[in-house]
């Protein structure tokens, strides 16, 4: 997929590109680019309506970003949609990266995440990933930061989609990690 950065040992990429294969998170990206002033101020909570982003609601993560400095101390799940709950098997609203991603994960995880804070703009992940019920489901996540004052990022406003079967050919990436852990 062009410059991805693989999260290794996951099977998880980052696309500084952003861009999504999912036209929902293209629509979300556009839609947070409209909210997002000219001047590079950052959009606010406060300017995301629920309302004006009806079909993203179920699959709609915000995390709350929180610690001093150039890398985030913590993200928590302030909202998440009833898609991800299902995905995740539970409703994860309130819980710290670390009580969801295993423990030698979450600073990687938290590095990636942050990574669309100091950059300031949206970046784009997909992976496979184990949740319950499913090992190895293939997702893909469009994260954008939000600020309250235009320029400190203090939640991550996130969308993430399950990969449907007849796009897995755009991944050859996920193909090909998926045909080795086959054995092919």
């Amino acid at each position: 997929m062009g410059n991805t950065i693989r999260l290794e040992p996951l099977q998880v990429y980052i696309d500084p590109s952003a861009k999504p294969v999912d036209r929902r998170l293209d629509a979300l990206k556009a839609y947070w680019r409209g909210k997002a002033d000219a001047v590079g101020t950052l959009p606010s909570r406060a300017q995301i309506t629920p309302r004006e982003m009806l079909p993203h609601l179920p699959s709609i993560l915000l995390l709350n970003v929180s610690g001093q400095g150039r890398f985030p101390k913590d993200f928590s799940v302030r909202l998440c949609g009833t898609a991800l709950d299902d995905l995740f098997g539970q409703d994860i609203t309130g819980m710290r990266l670390d009580e969801l991603v295993s423990p030698q994960w979450v600073k990687l995880a938290a590095g990636a995440l942050a990574v669309a804070g100091l950059h300031r703009c949206p970046i784009r992940f997909y992976g496979r990933i184990d949740v319950p019920g499913e090992v190895g489901a293939c997702l893909e996540a469009m994260v954008m930061p939000l600020s309250h004052d235009g320029q400190q990022v203090d939640m991550l406003l996130c969308e993430v989609i399950t990969i449907r079967q007849m796009d897995l050919h755009a991944f050859p990436e996920l193909t090909a990690d998926l045909q080795q852990a086959l054995g092919a």
